[in-house]
């Protein structure tokens, strides 16, 4: 019974016909996705290098800013760590476009609201903390 699958290259053929090739095809195709996940998951050191050019700058902005609080950068850092991977506007940025930020909060606002059945809990997140203090809509 040396049935032969077409689908795999020759190359591979002879490895299926035996149970311990098929665990050893296995293991390979295992190690291929987790090679593949890791390679996803890794920045590289020119990204590196620039995001952390960046928030040297971010962070400069922030600190000469006089109308930057304790508070705002303390609610700041907590959003960025509850919300890993989203691009949030620094308390500089905001403070410079008070208006068109205000107005985009309030929409958010009013979406999350309808989402939620207008349950007013929901507000009470790292995001919406941070916004309102940076907003002074508190």
């Amino acid at each position: 019974m040396n049935k032969q699958n077409s689908v795999l290259p020759s190359s591979l053929q002879s490895e299926v016909v035996s149970t311990n090739s098929r665990e050893v095809l296995k293991q390979k195709l295992k190690d291929k996705i987790s090679q593949a996940k890791n390679k996803t998951n890794k920045i590289s050191d020119q990204t590196k290098k620039k995001l952390e050019k960046d928030a040297k700058i971010e962070k400069k902005e922030v600190d000469n800013d006089p109308r930057v609080t304790f508070n705002m950068k303390q609610l700041f850092i907590r959003a960025l760590k509850s919300y890993p991977g989203i691009d949030l506007a620094n308390p500089h940025e905001i403070l410079n476009n008070k208006d068109e930020y205000t107005l985009n909060y309030y929409k958010f606002s009013i979406d999350l609201l309808k989402k939620n059945n207008n349950n007013p809990d929901i507000l009470n997140s790292p995001y919406c903390d941070y916004m309102r203090e940076v907003l002074s809509l508190t």
